[in-house]
């Protein structure tokens, strides 16, 4: 467990460092979207196989066509920090998969080059109910457009009750432009203006 916790606090000492570059974030939300942990006592909870269902909407503009799709797949996160919180989590893969009749097939995980963290911070002096907001760098494949990403991380939440959670996470910052991975221009090829996922165990 010891090179997980390791591997854990270099991703989200990492993913605070690209917090910093992005424009308009104070120190105090950096804080709240990423806490920080020098506590050597904490040790990792893994949290491995949470069933994901994505109803999303994209914008297509070489088509000028909204399309609505769903995507299902799994999850796998590292949760560190104080049971009563905050607490943080690190996660180390997502794939979800899922057709649509004009795109063809799709698919999501997360960019392997890029760190995927979030925070699990309680309402109460108890460690639930308590606010599940997480980052993703995510790379989306679709059939009509190749590997699409974009230079923004999503921003997802939920409240949940427990861990693993059964919770409906919505994403919170779009729309979030992406571009063909490789395109030096970064012309945008796709918009993801919505998305709710449930997640159960």
């Amino acid at each position: 467990m010891i090179d997980i916790k390791v591997r854990s606090l270099d991703v989200l000492a990492a993913m605070r460092q690209r917090l910093d570059a992005i424009e308009g974030l104070t120190p105090e939300i950096r804080s709240l979207l990423i806490p920080e942990f020098a506590n050597s006592s904490i040790e990792p909870v893994l949290c491995a196989g949470n069933q994901h269902t994505c109803q999303s909407r994209f914008f297509v503009p070489a088509l000028n066509q909204h399309f609505s799709t769903v995507l299902t797949g799994t999850g796998n996160s590292v949760i560190i920090g104080p049971h009563n919180g905050p607490r943080a989590l690190v996660w180390r893969d997502t794939h979800l998969e899922g057709e649509d009749p004009v795109l063809g097939k799709m698919s999501v995980r997360l960019e392997p080059s890029m760190e995927h963290a979030g925070t699990l911070i309680p309402l109460t002096d108890s460690p639930f109910p308590a606010l599940n907001r997480n980052l993703y760098f995510f790379v989306f494949n679709i059939a009509a457009l190749g590997d699409i990403i974009s230079d923004r991380p999503a921003v997802v939440e939920a409240l949940i009750d427990a861990v693993p959670p059964t919770a409906s996470y919505v994403f919170r910052n779009g729309p979030l432009n992406f571009y063909r991975q490789g395109d030096p221009t970064k012309t945008t090829v796709a918009i993801l203006e919505a998305a709710v996922t449930d997640v159960s165990p």
